[in-house]
């Protein structure tokens, strides 16, 4: 993968452990790049993050490694690796539309996941 793809999330809902958030799309009529992603609160702790919206990029390079567990039909289904069983993930599963693939010229091994807090 050449390209990272810049994506500006706001809470959606927040769970016991984690968060929801919501994409910002910039045009209504444009599929969006990831739709729902779930973070745990743990690694929003670790970032800082005390409400509002959150950036995330997906590319090559990053810290969070996912790895690729199912294709269906429009998008694949990637698995956070974690560095033991006793490390918590900080993502989980991600599910990632085939065209957001195919726009980062994503050639089928890991992706890789950043979550800032946004500015």
């Amino acid at each position: 993968m050449e390209k990272v793809i810049t994506i500006t999330m706001n809470p959606e809902k927040v769970a016991t452990n984690s968060v929801r958030f919501a994409e910002v799309l910039d045009n209504e009529f444009l599929p969006a790049k990831i739709g729902t992603l779930y973070v745990q609160k743990s690694a929003l702790s670790a970032i800082g993050y005390t409400g509002g919206s959150i950036t995330v990029e997906i590319g090559i390079g990053g810290d969070i490694k996912m790895m690729p567990e199912k294709v269906t039909k429009n998008a694949v289904r990637f698995t956070e690796e974690t560095v033991s069983e006793y490390t918590p993930a900080k993502i989980g599963t991600l599910y990632v539309p085939k065209s957001t693939l195919a726009e980062l010229g994503y050639a089928g091994d890991a992706l890789y996941v950043n979550v800032k807090v946004a500015k």
